[in-house]
């Protein structure tokens, strides 16, 4: 049997196609053969090519969806911090890059010939804990941020610390902040850069459970925007 797998190299934009196979003749192999390399990538036996010069289309489709993939990868970079974190659970034979990737693709798209961004349906972590309820955030004249949110019932949310995104609305400046506040909180505050201190700024928040280091100990991503 024989798949396709894509994987996604963060910083160099590059894509690197494999096909996975659970038999052959010789069953897994590593090297290379003619050109074709096989090795193992999580587990997995794989085979790639070797890379060969591909004229890309200009066609507008081709275009358009080669920006696409940059932006999307752009908010990735800007999350780097966030993403192995927040989609941890996810990252079964695939990446956790991957793994966002997939998700927050479809949500970075073409009006017509402008390329617009759905920002409140981007995402930093898809857990299994339920998110944030009724996220909000302030921000003063002093590039000081004050997010609150419902607090989180139980002992547990004592041991949650909470995980921020701030993005400008170009998308060319972001802070993460980590572990500001513990869920059962329900506020946090903290200071951002000037460049994020007027404008439009999209903030996306999650909570890791410190007690509990398996896939279950991640919540939802949950967001809110402060308008310039």
């Amino acid at each position: 049997m024989v798949s396709i797998v894509v994987l996604i190299k963060l910083f160099t934009l590059k894509l690197i196609v494999m096909s996975t196979f659970n038999k052959g003749i010789l069953g897994g192999f590593s090297g290379k053969v003619g050109n074709v390399v096989g090795s193992s990538w999580k587990g997995i036996n794989v085979m790639r090519s070797l890379p060969a010069s591909v004229k890309q289309s200009k066609s507008v489709r081709a275009l358009h969806h080669r920006a696409r993939f940059g932006k999307t990868i752009h908010f990735l970079t800007k999350a780097n911090r966030l993403i192995p974190l927040g989609f941890y659970p996810e990252a079964v034979k695939q990446t956790s890059y991957n793994a966002a990737f997939s998700h927050n693709f479809p949500h970075i798209d073409f009006d017509g010939e402008v390329l617009k961004v759905d920002f409140p349906k981007l995402m930093v972590a898809n857990g299994t804990m339920d998110d944030l309820i009724d996220l909000s955030a302030v921000r003063d004249s002093d590039q000081m941020v004050m997010m609150t949110w419902t607090p989180v019932a139980g002992e547990v949310a004592k041991h949650c610390g909470v995980h921020f995104l701030v993005l400008s609305d170009d998308m060319e400046y972001s802070a993460v902040l980590t572990n500001v506040a513990t869920a059962d909180k329900g506020s946090a505050s903290f200071r951002v850069s000037k460049k994020l201190a007027s404008g439009k700024i999209h903030i996306y928040a999650f909570y890791t459970n410190d007690l509990d280091e398996g896939s279950n100990a991640i919540s939802d991503c949950a967001y809110a925007l402060v308008e310039a």
